[in-house]
């Protein structure tokens, strides 16, 4: 089993490039989601266990060129303060449905930042007007750094307006994306809404809490990513927001039940009142107003993703020597008959 440890992916995008490498993962994420619209790539809504604030979740899928992809991922969102670790920790697994042989292992922190990053490039490439210049950050963690990289990948933005609650968080967010050369701004929510013409809520929002931004007005053609959402109960947008936009959903059945599509009915998402983003890249869904209306993207995070993520950095890593082979002890014989094969000396003799 191929193993890539996170120090591994950290020297693979030092080597290939940051900007190289987001653009590889916004045109496999593509790639997918023409996959699922072509009904390629088999889902089951992930599901877990929480404590408290905490969650660790599994997420699975199935895609028949690369077989079973499953990520085991947690959500701490009050590990930065408490014990100076992400908010987001992850695993991704993929196996071989034929022999169920587990073919790699990925450390997937850095992963699932960026391919959330990439996911969102390709709804607002889709939804928002191509001239959009001014990016609005409502959530200042490590999700809006890749958020902030893979739209200036698709956008011409100069400047971005941001939000945070903790300040010292919000101050060290020009820092944090100085390498994207863009003027990085503080504002307030409302600031944020009134002048952004793409929005990304990126936030560890309560479960029951109000919504993180008002209800506007925003800018007619405005474009809202909205990817914090990951638990029933907990949004990101008032109500009538979204229903007020056109949305799209990653996994509709997912976003019913911890996304931003909670805000509607189960009548009205069985009659198409939320478009697939698969339709939307396949053009499947005629929409040819969407770059001139307010539009969201429900983002609540998919395993296909992380499969593209995990096949993308496996090619990297295997040509730049990266990463390592680990299994099973060896057992004598490899008899599959016996486990502890191993434990028997190469010369024993049955009496």
């Amino acid at each position: 089993m191929f193993f890539l440890a996170e120090g591994d992916i950290a020297a693979i995008i030092a080597a290939i490039g940051a900007d190289r490498i987001m653009d590889r993962l916004i045109s496999g994420m593509t790639s997918g989601f023409e996959a699922m619209a072509r009904e390629r790539v088999h889902h089951i809504s992930r599901r877990g266990f929480a404590e408290g604030r905490n969650l660790v979740e599994w997420m699975p899928v199935s895609f028949p060129e690369q077989g079973v992809v499953v990520k085991l991922v947690s959500y701490c969102p009050d590990n930065p303060l408490l014990n100076g670790r992400p908010t987001i920790d992850a695993l991704i697994a993929e196996a071989d449905p034929q022999s169920g042989a587990f073919r790699a292992l990925v450390e997937g922190r850095l992963l699932t930042a960026m391919r959330t990053g990439a996911a969102s490039a390709v709804a607002t490439a889709l939804m928002a007007p191509g001239d959009s210049t001014t990016l609005g950050l409502i959530g200042c963690g490590a999700q809006a750094v890749t958020q902030a990289h893979a739209l200036s990948r698709v956008l011409p933005l100069r400047r971005i307006l941001a939000f945070d609650r903790n300040p010292q968080v919000l101050a060290s967010l020009p820092a944090r994306l100085g390498f994207l050369g863009l003027s990085v701004q503080a504002a307030t929510p409302d600031a944020i809404v009134q002048h952004a013409d793409v929005i990304c809520t990126a936030t560890s929002n309560e479960v029951g809490a109000p919504p993180v931004v008002s209800a506007g007005p925003f800018r007619p053609h405005a474009h809202i990513n909205a990817i914090g959402s990951d638990f029933p109960g907990k949004i990101e947008l008032p109500a009538e927001v979204v229903r007020s936009a056109f949305v799209a959903a990653d996994l509709i059945e997912q976003a019913a039940v911890e996304g931003e599509c909670q805000h509607f009915t189960s009548q009205e998402l069985s009659q198409g009142r939320v478009a697939a983003l698969a339709e939307i890249v396949t053009g499947g869904a005629a929409h040819p107003d969407l770059r001139s209306r307010l539009t969201v993207f429900d983002s609540t995070g998919i395993a296909m993703e992380d499969a593209i993520a995990l096949q993308i950095f496996r090619e990297y890593a295997e040509a730049l020597g990266r990463g390592r082979e680990i299994g099973p002890a060896a057992s004598r014989g490899d008899d599959p008959h016996n486990p502890y094969g191993f434990l028997i000396p190469a010369d024993a003799e049955c009496a």
